[in-house]
């Protein structure tokens, strides 16, 4: 019974189907099936001589209209290319000859067939009939004047050569540039080909279609009923703002009062990125005091898009008026709400994105209300499909200037490849104009969502290409072996022609496998082409193109393509090498400079002022090597006196000193803070981030490039959030003076809940982040796992004597007379920094020793190894034991450490052990992990949850590190080790102040973690700095010590 109704519905849906298709559309098939109809039913055909050419293949409809003529008409005759006789016959097409003569058979009709014969000239010849037969051929003449093959090193050299060859047969043989046609046999070649010939002035017709949805008008549309069908998702929105045409004339004249509508568009997009604006908080009013800037934008943006949701009468006067209200909003009411917030923040209220400070119990409760837009989605309008085209030709009829602009720009420039950028926006409106039409009469009366229309539009486009026309008469012509119509060109070459491009057996994607088409051939039921088919047509196609070549054919391949890969020959080379026994040429070596002899030849060089120009750069370094030194001078002396007077001005030789040169002391005064007193000043986290990387030190501190804000939790964030997090919670138990080893756990959970909780206020943007359901998770858990931090370090504090008393402290170390970093020149150098904590404890008949502690969030890549200390990637704790002296100086430093927090997040089993350098005595340990060390007094190796190593007994009785690797083993040595940091910073900005910022990061840090990566694409494995080992840096300070 499911059944049966299933076959009944499919059933009326294919009569509805096929009513439509009646009345508004006919389909090829039919058309075919109509014409054979006509054909039987004509009295006219039966006085009729028809003629059939230019079929290679017949279809099952085309056969049976065929066979109706024959039938009807007074004669049918038709035209097939036939081998016969050669010894490569068999790749000519004989299918459709089989067909017809199988039709002579059962109809019982008399056929006579007539066998024309086109004399070639005697090269031609000999390869038509021969070629890729892989038979022994004998020449009755030498074919050496009209075939050339040549080889060549590389792609470029292989299409400058073919550039010169044309000028030279145009300037010298007296050809058209219509004359010649090119076949290219590799897809890659195509954008360096184009941007060569510009080079040359060679003007081109490159014949390829262009997809219509590629079209500037097509492009907005689409993105227009992408951002409407998801409803305004934030990358939908993105990529429309950011198209060309989104910029109306209206929206033009309306920018802001420091940039041009594009610059503000891309701070838009940082705005929303950085804010967390998505779906439909879009609809909503920006108040914030950035987003003012931006309203006028956001208003065309929901003009647009709430179009595909509103009736006729509601689209009528809402998007004008919408926009228009936009473009006041800067001078009236929303300016003085964003004047009201600024106000409100001079007057001491926090100011930061202007979000309110809610706990985080609220926060949980208002979760997701902005970001709900499936009710929206559920209620959505439904337009027929006629309502939904008459608003895609308002937003083309709006944006006509703009694309008229752009239209104009490109069409005054002097590149000749613009050509086609203009030529596809002009034609597309027409064609987009043409599909609606089409729409409006299939289905124009069908009603449905944005869903529906987005669908069928992708759908029209999809299917159009727009064919491209010669923007000159006189051009050569670029095209496909397989593809293009080739008539009869005097000149042909063949470029790229390597085994893996021509003739290479390739042919592309099937819907069937070669064992399904070679089983539905057993079955009488065979899928035509199959793979067979295609690889013998393309042999055909380049066997019948040696027959169109009128005067010259040649043919090459580049050694290595354009990724640096080895290539060989095609078979179709290799056999023209073996019927003709021509031998490859150069025609980069014909043109150089070396074998410029005449005036003509050294003309048949430069070609254009374009080219002479690149010529005279690209050998003005290599004289020496050349052939010929003293001839290639005066060749190059020739080139340059040709050259018009605006080239030879922007010849490097000619630029100013000034201009190329930098001076190499000046580096320093763009690169560091120069102080009042004539010193310099840095922030440590510049120094370790120099030591990283001097090309990112550069990219960071140079150009200023920085991660761009995304409104996400990210690794950043997580950092902000703990620190302020231990902040809050150290303080708490400091001010409210209790003894950490007598917490009880309630009493940890309270006050770690309050410090989270104020934490949370006070961390800018985290209300942000929450709208992102991502973030949201990863802020539920990284609360969660902040509970037990504070649970696990509260524990560690407690098994020992240091405390924690200061939080993110501030210094410059150098203010001082008596310290900073001396420098050569007398000046000295300040280092700026903040740090994270320092824990304090009182050492009886010594005095208050510190350790500073350096809290790290972004995973487990600090090690605290002494080798990293030696290389310059780990230094900021001794950094920050510079400023304590600075600041405090009653201090004594026993220890500069990391504190890994981000890699123990969520993996149980984890410690929050210290990892660096500490003083290695007694004292030390004892206020440390008091317990760790009175384990390892017993005579046992005792592991520790807070020192950076374990403890054991040594053959002496003393407790020592259970390794070797940390050799600061008393204070003295901690303050040399501090010295040793200095003399690396001081050889840091000696190399900063000369310019060394080459690509070259140490193989501790690499590029993978890089936000920087994608625009700098990373180093190679031979530019990385090696790091020493621990044991050879252990080495290396132990006798520094000792000097």
């Amino acid at each position: 019974g499911a059944t049966r109704d299933k076959l009944f519905d499919i059933a009326v849906i294919l009569e509805a189907f096929e009513k439509e298709i009646f009345d508004k559309y006919t389909d090829t098939a039919t058309r075919l099936e109509m014409l054979k109809n006509q054909v039987e039913s004509d009295e006219e055909i039966k006085h009729t001589h028809v003629y059939f050419t230019g079929f290679s293949d017949f279809s099952v409809l085309e056969l049976a209209v065929f066979e109706a003529f024959v039938r009807n008409a007074l004669s049918v005759n038709i035209s097939m290319v036939s081998g016969k006789g050669a010894p490569n016959e068999g790749y000519f097409p004989t299918r459709i000859a089989n067909q017809i003569s199988n039709l002579n058979l059962q109809n019982e009709l008399l056929g006579e067939e007539t066998e024309t014969l086109e004399i070639l000239r005697s090269s031609a010849d000999v390869l038509h009939k021969n070629l890729l037969s892989y038979q022994p051929v004998t020449l009755t003449k030498k074919i050496n004047d009209d075939v050339y093959v040549y080889a060549e090193n590389n792609v470029y050299e292989e299409l400058n050569g073919v550039a010169h060859e044309i000028i030279r047969l145009v300037r010298r043989e007296g050809y058209r540039y219509k004359d010649i046609n090119i076949i290219n046999a590799s897809p890659d070649y195509a954008p360096v080909m184009t941007q060569i010939f510009e080079r040359y002035d060679i003007p081109c017709y490159v014949d390829i279609k262009f997809p219509l949805s590629q079209a500037l008008s097509a492009s907005f549309l689409l993105l227009a009923t992408e951002a409407a069908k998801f409803s305004y998702r934030r990358d939908k929105v993105i990529a429309l703002i950011k198209h060309p045409l989104f910029i109306n004339s209206r929206l033009a004249m309306n920018t802001s009062q420091d940039g041009s509508v594009k610059a503000d568009i891309f701070l838009y997009e940082n705005h929303i990125l950085k804010n967390n604006i998505n779906f439909a908080d879009f609809k909503e009013e920006d108040i914030s005091a950035e987003g003012g800037r931006f309203e006028y934008i956001r208003k065309r943006l929901v003009s647009i898009i709430e179009r595909f949701s509103a009736s006729n009468i509601d689209r009528a006067g809402s998007s004008e008026k919408l926009e228009s209200e936009g473009m006041e909003n800067i001078e009236s009411k929303t300016l003085n709400k964003y004047e009201e917030r600024e106000t409100e923040s001079f007057d001491g209220k926090d100011s930061y994105n202007y979000i309110e400070t809610i706990y985080l119990g609220e926060m949980l409760r208002k979760e997701g209300q902005k970001t709900e837009v499936n009710e929206d989605s559920r209620n959505r309008k439904q337009m027929d499909v006629k309502e939904y085209i008459a608003v895609c030709r308002g937003l083309l009829e709006e944006s006509t200037d703009t694309l008229n602009n752009i239209v104009t720009k490109h069409r005054a420039g002097q590149s000749r490849k613009e050509g086609t950028i203009e030529e596809i926006n002009i034609r597309a409106n027409k064609i987009l104009e043409e599909l609606f039409v089409t729409a409006e009469q299939i289905i124009g009366e069908e009603k449905g969502d944005i869903s529906m229309f987005d669908q069928y539009l992708k759908t029209l486009i999809s299917q159009q290409s727009i064919a491209m026309i010669p923007r000159y008469l006189d051009s050569v012509f670029v095209g496909d072996l397989t593809t293009s119509y080739i008539t009869r060109p005097k000149i042909v070459f063949v470029i790229g022609a390597s085994s893996s491009n021509l003739l290479s057996g390739k042919v592309g994607a099937s819907m069937l496998n070669p064992k399904d088409t070679q089983m539905m051939e057993n079955e009488n039921m065979p899928v035509y082409p199959t793979e067979k088919d295609l690889i013998m047509q393309e042999r055909y196609y380049f066997i019948d193109l040696i027959s169109k070549v009128q005067k010259k054919l040649y043919i090459g391949y580049s050694l290595n393509n354009l990724k640096g890969e080895g290539q060989k020959p095609s078979e179709g080379i290799t056999e023209i090498i073996n019927i003709t026994g021509i031998k490859p040429e150069s025609l980069s070596l014909r043109y150089s400079l070396d074998n410029a002899l005449t005036k003509e030849d050294l003309e048949n060089v430069g070609c254009s002022p374009a080219n002479t120009f690149f010529t005279y750069v690209a050998n003005k370094e290599s004289i020496h090597s050349a052939k010929d030194p003293i001839k290639v001078l005066e060749n190059l002396s020739s080139l340059k006196n040709s050259l018009p007077e605006e080239l030879i001005k922007s010849l490097p030789e000619n630029l100013k000193e000034e201009e190329c040169i930098p001076d190499e002391n000046n580096y320093a005064d763009y690169f560091f803070v120069k102080q009042a007193s004539g010193n310099y000043k840095l922030s440590s986290s510049a120094l370790e981030t120099f030591f990283a990387c001097p090309y990112l030190f550069f990219l960071k501190y140079g150009l200023g490039v920085k991660d761009r804000a995304v409104g996400r939790f990210d690794p950043a964030s997580i950092g902000i959030f703990v620190h302020a997090v231990l902040q809050e919670y150290f303080g708490s138990i400091n001010k409210l003076k209790k003894d950490y080893k007598s917490l009880t756990a309630e009493e940890i959970d309270t006050y770690g809940n309050e410090a989270i909780e104020k934490a949370f206020s006070k961390t800018e943007g985290l209300i942000i982040f929450a709208k992102d359901p991502e973030s949201k998770l990863k802020i539920d858990n990284l609360i969660q796992e902040c509970k037990n931090l504070i649970s696990d370090l509260t524990e560690n504090v407690g098994k020992g004597d240091y405390r924690p008393l200061h939080f993110e402290e501030y210094f410059v170390y150098g203010e001082k007379p008596d310290s900073g970093i001396c420098l050569e020149d007398g000046k000295k150098l300040c280092i700026s920094g903040i740090i994270d904590r320092v824990d304090v404890a009182e050492i009886e008949g010594e005095g208050k020793r510190a350790i500073v502690v350096d809290y790290k969030t972004g995973g487990a890549s600090t090690k605290g190894d002494i080798k990293n200390i030696y290389s310059g990637i780990e230094i900021q704790p001794y950094i920050y034991i510079m400023g304590l002296r600075e600041k405090h100086p009653e201090y004594i430093p026993a220890g500069g450490v990391y504190l890994v927090l981000a890699e123990n997040l969520n993996k149980d089993g984890k410690s929050y052990r210290f990892k660096g350098q500490i003083v290695t005595d007694i004292q030390n340990f004892m206020a440390l992990d008091q317990g760790c060390f009175l384990n390892a007094s017993s005579g046992e190796k005792s592991s520790s949850t807070v020192l950076p190593f374990d403890l054991k007994t040594d053959k002496q009785g003393d407790v020592v590190p259970a390794t070797s690797l940390y050799p600061i083993s008393d204070l003295s040595k901690m303050e040399k080790m501090t010295d040793w940091v200095k003399g690396l910073i001081k050889e840091a900005f000696v190399e900063i102040n000369k310019g060394c910022f080459e690509k070259s990061p140490h193989e501790g840090k690499g590029c993978d973690n890089c936000f920087l990566k994608g625009a700098c694409t990373g180093a190679e494995d031979k530019d990385y700095r090696l790091s020493i080992t621990n044991t050879g840096a252990r080495d290396i300070f132990n006798k520094y010590f000792a000097s």
